[in-house]
């Protein structure tokens, strides 16, 4: 049993990998692209305003998630315990808190569309037209 629940997780971390993410924000968002240092020091807390953009509200898949583990390491270099330490470090300093997290990429997707300055990512395939693609990466 162990070792079809890890071959099924295996699977399931290659698909990830091989998906394309997409960074979207809510329609009414003035920025129209990100490049991918904005977009790092957007989701590591080091920045909150863009472009001119005033209120931008982030969320994040969940911890342990593929999606989630493969987002950060492509886009800030970072693994699961290391970003766990550096949102540790962060807050403990007052210097801020990791977003809101959701539980996977329909809820982000459902939570973008209805919120003004909404940031967040998700799997690519699923994207819809009432939201915009800030960035993307495979």
């Amino acid at each position: 049993m162990k070792l079809s629940l890890m071959l099924v997780i295996m699977l399931m971390s290659v698909q990830v990998a091989s998906a394309e993410i997409a960074v979207i924000a809510h329609p009414d968002l003035t920025l129209q692209k990100l490049d991918k240092p904005q977009v790092k020091r957007l989701f590591l807390g080091k920045t909150k305003v863009l472009s001119g953009v005033r209120r931008i509200e982030l969320v994040d898949q969940p911890e342990n998630s593929g999606i989630r583990d493969y987002f950060y390491k492509q886009v800030a270099k970072k693994n699961a315990a290391q970003l766990q330490a550096y949102w540790a470090k962060r807050i403990f300093s007052g210097k801020g808190v990791p977003p809101a997290v959701l539980n996977d990429s329909a809820a982000v997707l459902a939570w973008v569309k209805k919120t003004k300055g909404g940031v967040g990512y998700i799997d690519a395939g699923v994207v819809d037209p009432g939201v915009k693609i800030l960035y993307r990466f495979k």
